[in-house]
């Protein structure tokens, strides 16, 4: 069995019964994206198994020292880069209270510029595939519907991509990964328009 097949059977099993944000999909059809993405805009089995297996850890015993030791060092590397990093001790509480989101995300993001180009290819196409399952359900749903599915507002949301697609565009500037930060400003422009820009 290919690392691929060992980590697609891990991560079926991990996801068994959940949902994607609408309560429809299964969840199991996210990291298949995204490790489609990641073949097609470049990437090794590596980084596809690691896709695969992004949202794993704490189900079904999984943990990195378990992916390292079935898939290898890299492969849990590559997950690993996906955990959100701890939050400044110096934030004041009150901030925390009051934007929880909006904190870890500028957090996260802080970690996403330290990252190396193969980590960094990745997450963009998680990230990616998750700004297109948003616009996917804006056409599809009501907006109220969308949003209250999410924890933070619209603009946030905006806000966010954005600073995503900056890091992208500085890291990921060459090759197959280029087409990617290409198409992911195209789709996040529609959304600016439509959505973000207008609240």
């Amino acid at each position: 069995m290919t690392r691929m097949s060992r980590a697609l059977e891990w991560a079926e099993r991990a996801h068994t019964g959940q949902t994607r944000k609408d309560g429809v999909a299964s969840y199991l059809a996210h990291p298949l994206a995204v490790a489609s993405l990641v073949l097609r805009f470049g990437g090794s089995s590596e980084q596809a198994a690691a896709a695969l297996l992004h949202d794993t850890l704490g189900l079904d015993d999984i943990t990195l020292d378990s992916i390292c030791a079935e898939f290898g060092e890299r492969v849990a590397a590559l997950v690993e880069a996906f955990v959100d990093p701890e939050l400044p001790a110096d934030i004041p509480a009150e901030i925390l209270q009051k934007y929880p989101w909006e904190t870890a995300k500028k957090a996260y993001l802080a970690k996403l510029r330290e990252l190396d180009a193969e980590a960094l290819l990745v997450i963009g196409c998680e990230e990616f595939h998750e700004l297109t399952e948003l616009a996917s359900e804006l056409r599809s749903s009501p907006p109220v519907e969308v949003w209250k599915r999410r924890p933070a507002h619209p603009m946030n949301y905006g806000w966010y991509y954005k600073e995503v697609l900056k890091v992208m565009t500085t890291r990921l500037a060459s090759g197959h990964s280029r087409a990617l930060v290409t198409e992911f400003a195209l789709e996040l422009r529609q959304l600016q328009e439509r959505v973000f820009e207008g609240g």
